[in-house]
Formats: C-alpha cells, sequence, structure tokens
C-alpha cells in the first residue's frame, strides 16, 4: 500500500527536475534588441552645463519635439537668475521647472524666468512644452542668461 502511495509523489518529483530548454532563437533575439532600445534611449537625454556670470551669456541649442533639455549651473553667490528662451520658430518652448539643491522643484514659468536662487549649490533648468497648448517645439533656440 505505501508503494502505491510512493509512486505518483516521485514521479510529481521526477517531473518537477525535468528541465525544458528554450530553442526559440526568434525569441532570444527580441530580448536583445529590446535591451539595446532601452540602452539608447537613456543615452538620449541631453543636459548640458552653463557658467552663470554677471553679464548676459547665451548658448544655442537644439530641442528634440517632445523631449526635455536639462541646463545644469552653480548658484555661486548669484542671488537670482534672469534667463530667457529666444527662437526665430513659432512654438510651444518654455522653462517648465527649476529643480533646487535640495531636490525640490518650482515652475512651470514661460519663455522667460526672474527666480530667486535662495540657495548655495547646483540648480537645474527644465526646458520643454506645455501639454495644454499647441504642438510640441522642435528645432534651434537660444538660452540666453544672466545671474545677479
Amino acid at each position: 500500500m505505501k508503494a502505491l502511495f510512493l509512486i505518483p509523489i516521485i514521479s510529481i518529483l521526477f517531473s518537477c527536475n525535468t528541465s525544458t530548454k528554450n530553442n526559440n532563437p526568434v525569441h532570444d533575439s527580441i530580448d536583445t534588441a529590446s535591451s539595446v532600445v532601452k540602452i539608447d534611449s537613456v543615452q538620449s537625454i541631453q543636459q548640458k552645463v552653463i557658467d552663470l556670470k554677471a553679464e548676459w551669456d547665451s548658448i544655442n541649442l537644439h530641442k528634440i519635439s517632445k523631449e526635455s533639455d536639462t541646463i545644469s549651473f552653480n548658484s555661486k553667490d548669484f542671488k537670482q537668475i534672469n534667463a530667457e528662451l529666444i527662437s526665430e520658430k513659432v512654438g510651444n518652448i518654455r522653462f517648465n521647472q527649476i529643480i533646487m539643491p535640495d531636490t525640490n522643484a518650482d515652475g512651470p514659468f514661460g519663455k522667460d524666468i526672474q527666480y530667486k536662487l535662495d540657495k548655495k549649490g547646483d540648480y537645474k533648468l527644465i526646458i520643454g512644452e506645455s501639454l495644454m497648448q499647441g504642438d510640441p517645439f522642435d528645432g534651434d533656440y537660444i538660452l540666453k542668461f544672466k545671474g545677479q
């Protein structure tokens, strides 16, 4: 009687230990391709660093539609940043956020910003589109900036 009871248990254990090998090369190449896409999307994030000065300065940038540009700067001894976005192309582009050294954020803003820099450290300006208006902006623009 015990032998009849042990036969189903042994067969269940044996079936759990058999390994099945996946010989589907198409499935493997799809996994590899999706991994490459993930790496490429991480590398496409644009980030620039500017040096805040007391005089107006500018940099020429190119914005890709539906992607944000991140502009980093150190506040040094400045108490305020003045910045504006200039483009020959009429479009939906603005300062979406300013991220402070303590990772708090403020925004959204328009095409120009005058912002008090209460904390010393690294700030980030996030430039993008308003999701509530118009078509996404794609093209060249100028970022003018100065510290006070």
